[in-house]
């Protein structure tokens, strides 16, 4: 028997014998795997083990319907990006160009983070500040103001940030004058973006380190 957890995705297994590989209907290992019986995609069962993190921290701290509510949207999320990563994985081992394979696993790789992210928002949210709180949570940001050492570090972080946003910007134009390959533009936008993620990750910490 399949026992369903929240939003109805498989629960954690009961017992050693009880996983969901065992379980997988999938004689030839080809195609994705369900649950035999059930038409319940594997990843769907590992999704439902990451967030168990969670679930138990509502069913612990007795949360509000609306906390219930924001945790499974998570967790539906969740599943979804679950089954994106499959895809990505699958369209890195079966594409013959190593070109497309190279960027797809720069997707995959932020994928992954996204993913990871995911969980500790559903964490930090189901158990909030109590006791027993795993460890892969959101940490509280601290808004005392009084650590002059972090504001100077992170200000010249964001100096160098950016001068790395104009630098890029010079070598996006002197690559383009080059006679660059289709991807190396690409990949410049790209670290532009992250520049740009940085900077407001940067800003961000500046912002609240000084808020007393």
């Amino acid at each position: 028997m399949v026992v369903l957890c929240r939003g109805g995705l498989p629960a954690r297994p009961q017992s050693a014998s009880d996983n969901w590989e065992s379980r997988c209907n999938n004689p030839e290992g080809k195609g994705p795997k369900t649950l035999a019986g059930t038409g319940i995609a594997a990843q769907a069962v590992f999704v439902a083990t990451r967030f168990e993190k969670a679930f138990q921290g509502l069913r612990t701290t007795g949360a509000s319907v609306s906390t219930h509510e924001v945790v499974e949207a998570l967790n539906r999320h969740g599943r979804e990006e679950a089954e994106l990563l499959q895809r990505y994985r699958r369209f890195i081992e079966e594409a013959e160009s190593p070109g497309a394979r190279y960027l797809v696993q720069l997707i995959l790789d932020d994928e992954q983070r996204h993913h990871r992210v995911l969980e500790e928002l559903a964490n930090t949210i189901a158990w909030g500040w109590t006791k027993g709180v795993p460890d892969e949570v959101v940490p509280v940001f601290p808004r005392d103001g009084e650590d002059g050492a972090l504001r100077a570090e992170t200000r010249a972080l964001l100096r160098h940030e950016l001068r790395d946003r104009t630098q890029l910007r010079r070598l996006r134009r002197r690559l383009r004058s080059y006679g660059e390959a289709p991807s190396w533009g690409l990949l410049v936008d790209l670290m532009r973006l992250d520049t740009k993620k940085h900077i407001d990750i940067l800003r961000f910490i500046l912002r609240h380190a000084s808020r007393r």
